[in-house]
């Protein structure tokens, strides 16, 4: 009986820490207008190839203009979107500076 309510706990203290949001920092959060691909590879679960993806699709189409059409991007799609939403913001195209 011991042993099954252990088991019980421990799987309960699991559960908590699998669903808990890791804390962002201020200075995880990338703008997806703005970014490089530096700053996209910096995020969890970004690798290279998807940080290219990502600033390819921008130069192609144009700004974002909301975080979700993220998955308009060949490799994103609901389940990494999100993952990723915490770490992620959308600065409107008219606010963004101008390119030098």
């Amino acid at each position: 009986m011991a042993r099954i309510a252990l088991l019980l706990l421990c799987l309960v203290v699991f559960a908590r820490g699998a669903r808990a949001d890791p804390p962002v920092l201020a200075a995880q959060v990338v703008d997806l207008n703005s970014a490089s691909e530096r700053d996209l590879v910096a995020l969890p679960g970004i690798g290279p190839v998807k940080a290219q993806a990502i600033v390819s699709w921008r130069q192609k189409h144009g700004a974002f203009r909301k975080v979700d059409d993220l998955t308009r991007v060949k490799g994103f799609g609901r389940r990494t979107l999100f993952k990723l939403r915490p770490y992620l913001q959308v600065t409107p195209v008219d606010k963004l500076p101008a390119p030098s």
